[in-house]
């Protein structure tokens, strides 16, 4: 039941982890981050027609720079 308004919680919540656990070496270990998100987006849409594209857009823009300023 995710939406693009809960990423940025969810990426912090993922550097947090990533941070405390002990076999990933947070400066040498590469990181990989999958993001599935949209449908449940377009389902809430129907009832929340006034939310633009650009709401959406900027909700996952926004976690995608929560990774980018915390994982080297």
């Amino acid at each position: 039941g995710a939406e693009s308004k809960d990423l940025v919680g969810q990426a912090n919540d993922v550097v947090r982890r990533i941070r405390e656990h002990p076999e990933i070496d947070m400066k040498n270990s590469w990181k990989l981050v999958h993001i599935f998100i949209g449908a449940n987006d377009i389902c809430i849409w129907c009832d929340y027609q006034e939310l633009s594209a650009d709401h959406f857009r900027d909700s996952i823009a926004a976690a995608v720079q929560v990774f980018k300023d915390n994982l080297p």
